[in-house]
């Protein structure tokens, strides 16, 4: 009896729809992690893969732009 109109509609809230999660992911990968494991339906595979080398890939374009891009910036 509380549910609210979009979701008697079959409407996704805002929150659990792809594009908030691939924003997430870029933005700050940890929330964009959790919303990957509780609100898509994706394969599995996908999911460890983006769990696995999402923070492996951010860590090593942090180390490479610290060392290599940044320095000649400044």
């Amino acid at each position: 009896m509380a549910e609210t109109t979009a979701v008697r509609k079959g409407v996704e809230p805002w929150h659990t729809r792809p594009w908030v999660t691939i924003a997430a992911m870029y933005v700050f990968l940890p929330v964009g992690l959790y919303h990957m494991w509780r609100f898509r339906d994706w394969p599995r595979w996908l999911k460890w893969f983006s769990t696995v080398f999402g923070p492996a890939f951010a860590a090593v374009w942090g180390y490479f732009a610290s060392v290599y891009i940044w320095p000649r910036v400044f």
